[in-house]
């Protein structure tokens, strides 16, 4: 049976995004298929964005979508914009067996994300001072990198987003994400969405939108309490790396030390939903289950798209 998987990368950066997962993913795929954004480019590269545009961009999305279906499966990954657009793939796909949305931008932007940033690393480090052995450890770990992943992502967004942050840019994204959003109930295969508490630019409201309106009876959402916008970077890349292959696999959640991680699954039968959370509790991971059942406005959405 042949396998593909599809790397779908976002607004404004390139596929050297995926630089990290590749030697992950590559041995377990027949192809692995870097989808390019019009007119964007690798870090290296020079962009050319007069080809970024609504028609061009779902254009190449179609082409690359219709090069795929002569693979039996066909697992989808996408980040930011691209988390999007790899709805809008697991809708037009076939042979789509999984997908994986990381911080997908279908509702943007979140403001006062730098004080909240500052208010976490504060709080971690006072819960290390106030703590001792392997827990304090593993909370200063984390204020620490919070910080360094905080001063990465305004690196990253000062060299690559600023200074291409124009009005033809923004508005292309907006119509990008616009249609993405219509596909929601079209997508019914199995979907993990992942989301950090500390991103920059998208809103809890996003991957709730997602969670409400796909059409998948098996789907997941993952949220990170320590991870901002750019998770596909640096430290916190492997354990992105790690949940998206569980999430690929159809796998059980491995948890590090003092890691501020909560994963929901979601199994429905009508309007039931069993959710499954894993929370940080004294420096140690716990698993409980919870039943309830899905709000009637859930169901009954009165501005579907």
């Amino acid at each position: 049976m042949s396998k593909a998987l599809l790397f779908i990368h976002g607004f404004l950066t390139g596929t050297d995004d995926w630089d990290y997962f590749l030697p992950a993913f590559e041995k377990d795929y027949d192809a692995v298929i870097l989808f390019r954004q019009p007119g964007h480019s690798r870090a290296e590269e020079k962009p050319n964005y007069k080809e970024f545009t609504l028609a061009r961009t779902y254009e190449e999305l179609d082409k690359t979508i219709d090069g795929l279906k002569s693979y039996d499966e066909v697992d989808v990954v996408g980040h930011s914009m691209g988390g999007g657009m790899a709805l809008y793939a697991a809708a037009h796909l076939p042979n789509v067996r999984r997908a994986v949305a990381i911080s997908p931008a279908l509702k943007y932007p979140h403001f006062g994300f730098i004080s909240k940033k500052n208010r976490v690393i504060k709080r971690l480090r006072a819960l290390a001072s106030a703590s001792d052995g392997e827990l304090a450890a593993a909370l200063t770990e984390s204020a620490d990198r919070i910080a360094e992943v905080y001063k990465q992502g305004t690196a990253i967004f000062k060299k690559r987003l600023f200074p291409h942050w124009s009005p033809h840019n923004l508005i292309t994204f907006a119509r990008i994400m616009k249609r993405a959003k219509k596909c929601l109930k079209s997508v019914t295969c199995p979907l993990t969405v992942i989301w950090g508490e500390l991103d920059e630019f998208v809103p809890r409201s996003s991957p709730e939108l997602i969670m409400k309106r796909v059409g998948s009876r098996d789907k997941r959402l993952i949220v990170y309490g320590d991870m901002g916008h750019g998770m596909l970077y640096e430290k916190n890349a492997p354990r992105v790396v790690r949940d998206v292959k569980a999430a690929l696999g159809d796998a059980d959640f491995e948890f590090g030390k003092a890691e501020f991680r909560t994963v929901y699954r979601y199994t429905e039968n009508g309007t039931q939903v069993t959710r499954h959370a894993v929370r940080l509790d004294d420096g140690k991971a716990r698993e409980f289950t919870e039943s309830s059942v899905l709000e009637k406005k859930v169901k009954n959405d009165k501005n579907p798209e």
